[in-house]
């Protein structure tokens, strides 16, 4: 399996990827990303003898104001997206997905990441999260529909 940067040419793949995500059940409230979304990103693929596993991308940002858990001019990774399509989940595409995120953060110079995770199961969530990358769990965001 290799990691790496999403060409333009499959940008419309991923976008199809992303309406997928959104309408598969797993997550409540998930949005298809816009091809804005995609263009303002470097999107990584999990690519697999020709096709493409899963993909993933954030952002870094210095912060202007003190947040909970983030001074000012701190430098933060926030993980916007992973999603892996369902018939090669449990396959380690996430992890490495999220370990190129990592490497990338490090990279730009950022002193945390931040994932706000999205899923029906959350103790798998949590599970992959702290379990198997070491993420410390920080707060939990909660809804209901009323």
């Amino acid at each position: 399996m290799n990691i790496r940067l999403c060409t333009k040419e499959e940008l419309p793949l991923i976008l199809k990827m992303s309406e997928v995500f959104a309408t598969e059940g797993c997550c409540n409230g998930i949005v298809p990303d816009t091809m804005d979304d995609l263009l303002e990103n470097e999107i990584y693929v999990a690519e697999e003898a020709g096709e493409i596993l899963g993909y993933a991308y954030g952002s870094a940002e210095t912060a202007s104001r003190k947040r909970w858990f983030i001074l000012p001019g701190t430098k933060n990774f926030y993980v916007e997206v992973i999603y892996v399509k369902p018939e090669h989940r449990s396959r380690e595409v996430g992890r490495k997905l999220y370990k190129r995120l990592e490497n990338r953060a490090k990279e730009l110079g950022c002193g945390t990441m931040e994932v706000i995770a999205v899923s029906k199961s959350y103790q798998k969530l949590l599970h992959f999260y702290i379990d198997e990358l070491g993420l410390e769990f920080f707060t939990a965001h909660l809804m209901k529909k009323i």
